[in-house]
């Protein structure tokens, strides 16, 4: 399965400004394969303060286990998505 996920913080809690959250999100993208989650792809728009992920797993429950320690950090929309071929 595909998901792309968006996520987005305030300015208050930007990763640029707090060092702290910036090391508990950054670890917890190094645990994704450990969850059975590949993120294929990772970018970011700093004006907007928004991280935006194409990641693979074979299970949503690997997803959300994977995220749970970081979900009060921002807001998180997780969409599944499929690939076109064209």
């Amino acid at each position: 399965m595909l998901f792309h996920l968006k996520y987005t913080h305030s300015a208050e809690s930007c990763f640029k400004n707090n060092k702290e959250t910036s090391e508990i999100f950054k670890n917890r993208l190094r645990k994704a394969n450990e969850y059975g989650v590949t993120i294929k792809f990772n970018v970011g728009n700093s004006l907007e303060h928004a991280i935006f992920m194409l990641i693979e797993t074979d299970t949503a429950e690997g997803v959300h286990e994977w995220l749970d320690p970081i979900v009060d950090l921002g807001h998180i929309e997780l969409t599944s998505v499929i690939e076109k071929k064209l």
